[in-house]
């Protein structure tokens, strides 16, 4: 690591990189009577061969400007932190979405394998290039000991699921990319030993913007897919054994979250949002379309639910932190578990009368579970926090009243020994979108952060669904403003806390939270000292003709909606610049190979502010062979990103 350091220097040290100047290719679009001008808008094509010199240029700027002493000193801090244990490091552990997954490296900077599954006689392991979306699928036999042999590689798409029909045979969802002007998902069956082309098709999305997910459920499957169109979820069940069965029950209303149990015969149970904000668990007879109420007003949003006995197991992300509830029907008794306080659940099953379940926080990578479901005894069995700085850090729970009148909760972490006052550095993370609950993730990456005195504050925000369905909507479409709102106003509760001051704020966020970052410091320039949005989706007119933009209207409305064009023509950060007298010091991340939100996003809103705001130390960061995740691309690479992002947060909030 030290010789990666050495080369990342040295070469900084005999050059004076200079801001490049970017070409301005003026474009207008007239939409709606509107005249849309975009100067930059030749940023967007990734085949001009411009890009990659321009590019070039200002990564070398923006490391002529942060790699430094402070800058040396970060990354051997990451280089602690991530330091292998055993023959893993903790990065390749952490990479791993579901702690039950295994994670290798196969030879080549760019590629990564992840084992998904694996039987007596296969194992399927997803090939994702940079970190991308879009994937292949190994599939290995397994012979004597460890030795696999391959023996094909399917093309799955965009965040493929797979599901066993019987020891040879399975389902996957694709996305059907690349299958030539072909966008809908699929749901296929495949036959191991046989061509992909001769794949059975069992279901297709009708309009390329709608999804669909499987949930195994005995002998059948359930396929639920949400139309954007008509907002509705539509039920199918479908036979484990050849795909076939029918469309069983149609449901009005389009929330993200739901969860179907089945014990055969005509009825399913599961959770609806269209009477109550927090939903209810409803039985549905699948026959007769007819639905009963089982359960309502709990007092905290359902999210999830599992089915035991005649009980229900039941998930709540509320007030940013999750929760496990044990509801027996026969008495209507709920009990809360008593697990630890400022987690996220992030797996949890019944095996036979234990319930399973693994947690996960800011520093803790994962703890496990058992509850024994007759007694309610609750037993660790595993406890794999890597950072040896767990006793010194605590989490303090505030709240703030958001734009909508919500009291929303802040969760500030940070050591024990340092103390809260106007002068403390103190940098915010929010998300605020796509019904995503943001409780505790575990984020070695703030530790270094912690250490020099900072705070990390992540904020809950409308968008989410913390506090159900209405809070949700309360921060998407024509109120998508709410969120940006109530960004501006927990920073300003913490000013008003004696926390910090604005010259000590940041603010922060990946994907959608990158947005929130650019669109608040747009309406809140003199609020925050540093801005750092990260693969954020900048330009809220265009999102839609890239990649996955299309999934997004339902959050951003649609480009050919008069009432959603005009609304969002005065939030789209890119389209507002200059009309800023001025924007906060701010480093945009992206990188290169993103195939969710395309840099270009970034890309554009760098060229525009450098341009409008020339005094202003406005830096790009575009992480070669890396996507959308943060821990997508090289170790060296990453590792490079996170000491740029904190040791300019670190100059700009702790002067």
């Amino acid at each position: 690591m030290l010789n990666f350091i050495f080369a990342l220097i040295a070469p900084l040290a005999f050059a004076q990189p200079k801001l490049p100047q970017t070409i301005e290719m003026p474009m207008t679009e007239i939409r709606f009577g509107t005249e849309i001008y975009d100067e930059f808008k030749w940023l967007e094509n990734p085949a001009d061969p411009r890009i990659s010199s321009w590019i070039l240029q200002q990564n070398e700027y923006t490391k002529y400007n942060l790699v430094d002493e402070d800058f040396q000193e970060f990354l051997l801090d990451f280089e602690e932190l991530y330091t292998p244990t055993s023959n893993k490091s903790l990065s390749d552990e952490w990479q791993s979405n579901n702690f039950l997954f295994e994670r290798r490296f196969i030879p080549s900077p760019k590629i990564d394998e992840y084992t998904i599954e694996t039987t007596k006689l296969y194992t399927l392991a997803t090939i994702t290039e940079s970190g991308g979306d879009y994937k292949r699928l190994n599939i290995y036999r397994n012979e004597d000991g460890d030795k696999k042999t391959l023996i094909e590689t399917l093309h799955l798409g965009r965040t493929p699921s797979i599901v066993w029909a019987n020891e040879h045979e399975f389902f996957y969802t694709n996305s059907g990319h690349h299958l030539a002007g072909d966008f809908n998902q699929r749901l296929l069956l495949h036959k191991i030993g046989e061509h992909q082309a001769d794949d059975i098709l069992i279901h297709r999305a009708k309009d390329p913007k709608d999804y669909f997910y499987v949930e195994e459920n005995g002998t059948y499957l359930f396929l639920v897919e949400m139309n954007f169109g008509s907002k509705t979820r539509d039920y199918y069940k479908l036979s484990k054994k050849n795909g076939k069965g029918d469309f069983i029950y149609s449901y009005p209303g389009y929330p993200y979250h739901s969860k179907v149990s089945d014990k055969g015969g005509f009825d399913i149970t599961t959770v609806l949002y269209d009477e109550f904000s927090n939903g209810a668990i409803y039985r549905v007879n699948t026959k007769t379309n007819e639905r009963t109420l089982l359960i309502s007003d709990l007092g905290f949003p359902i999210e999830d639910i599992s089915v035991y006995k005649d009980d229900y197991i039941i998930k709540s992300p509320f007030d940013g932190e999750d929760s496990l509830y044990y509801l027996k029907t026969s008495t209507n008794v709920l009990t809360k578990f008593d697990l630890p306080r400022n987690a996220m659940i992030s797996n949890f099953y019944e095996k036979e009368n234990l319930l399973i379940l693994s947690l996960t926080s800011y520093t803790i990578y994962y703890q496990t579970y058992e509850i024994n479901l007759d007694n309610f005894e609750i037993k660790k069995t595993g406890d794999h926090s890597f950072s040896t700085y767990d006793q010194e850090i605590e989490i303090i729970n505030e709240h703030y009243i958001a734009s909508n009148g919500q009291k929303a909760a802040i969760q500030l972490v940070k050591f024990k020994s340092t103390e809260l006052t106007p002068n403390t550095p103190i940098f915010m993370e929010g998300y605020g979108g796509f019904n995503v609950s943001v409780t505790p993730y575990y984020n070695p990456e703030i530790i270094p952060w912690l250490k020099r005195g900072g705070v990390f504050a992540n904020i809950v925000l409308p968008g989410g669904f913390e506090y159900g369905n209405d809070w949700f909507e309360s921060g998407i479409l024509l109120n998508k403003k709410n969120t940006f709102d109530s960004y501006a106003l927990a920073a300003k509760r913490l000013i008003e806390k004696g926390y910090t001051s604005p010259k000590h704020i940041g603010i922060g966020g990946t994907s959608n939270g990158g947005l929130l970052a650019s669109a608040t410091a747009m309406l809140y320039p003199h609020l925050f000292a540093a801005v750092v949005p990260e693969v954020g989706v900048h330009d809220l007119l265009n999102f839609q003709f890239f990649t996955s933009g299309r999934y997004w209207v339902d959050n951003y409305g649609q480009y050919d909606k008069e009432e959603d064009f005009r609304y969002f023509f005065k939030l789209s950060p890119y389209h507002n610049v200059q009309y800023n007298e001025t924007y906060p010091d701010t480093l945009i991340l992206t990188a290169q190979d993103d195939d969710r939100v395309v840099p270009s996003h970034s890309y554009k809103l760098a060229a525009k502010l450098q341009k409008h705001f020339p005094e202003k130390e406005i830096l790009l960061y575009s992480k070669p062979m890396g996507s959308h995740s943060s821990r997508s691309g090289s170790m060296s690479r990453r590792l490079e990103t996170y000491s740029l992002k904190w040791n300019f947060l670190m100059k700009k909030l702790m002067k």
